[in-house]
């Protein structure tokens, strides 16, 4: 590109470009958010399928513990143990994924918890009365406290995913004991 054709942004096109990279960045954000809130509800579902089949065999299961050699009974009640933690595991991560501790970096005009403690009156006055400029930085808060949020909740379904992965060998054994 030589001189003469080179292409010059007005301060107009730079602010709308952020503008619209803001209103892009939470859509997406709220997206992810919802991923991961889908991804958590498979995985209840997944676990909650598992149960079904246990809870059915679990008097047999409990035969098998009290009739057979005493390490068996031992070892089922292990696998009981481990399969109960890690459904604990996956139920705590998920109630941490759909709720997670939602706090602002800053006081800002785009998120809902400061603006419910606002009346009316203070909020009309506190938007009317802003720049564009103080506008995007509420934005740009918005967006760094959204991935934080999101990033929270990956980590937790990770950990749910583990939780219901380590819950697999146990009830496996369980089932096939039977």
């Amino acid at each position: 590109m030589n001189e003469r054709t080179q292409d010059v942004r007005t301060t107009q096109d730079t602010e709308d470009w952020d503008d619209s990279i803001i209103r892009w960045s939470l859509d997406r954000l709220a997206s992810m958010h919802s991923f991961a809130e889908i991804k958590v509800a498979a995985i209840l579902g997944v676990s909650g399928i598992l149960l079904v089949p246990l809870a059915d065999k679990l008097p047999d299961i409990v035969n098998v513990a009290t009739t057979r050699c005493p390490t068996l009974g031992v070892c089922i009640v292990i696998a009981l143990a481990v399969y109960g933690f890690a459904q604990v595991g996956v139920a705590i991560s998920a109630v941490l994924v759909l709720w997670p501790r939602l706090r602002s970096s800053r006081r800002s005009l785009f998120y809902f918890g400061d603006i419910d403690a606002m009346t009316y009156e203070e909020f009309y006055k506190a938007y009317t009365t802003s720049s564009p400029a103080e506008l995007r930085e509420h934005g740009i808060s918005q967006i760094y406290d959204n991935a934080h949020i999101a990033g929270i909740k990956f980590v937790r379904v990770r950990w749910c995913i583990a939780s219901l992965a380590v819950s697999l060998v146990p009830w496996a054994v369980l089932m096939l004991l039977t």
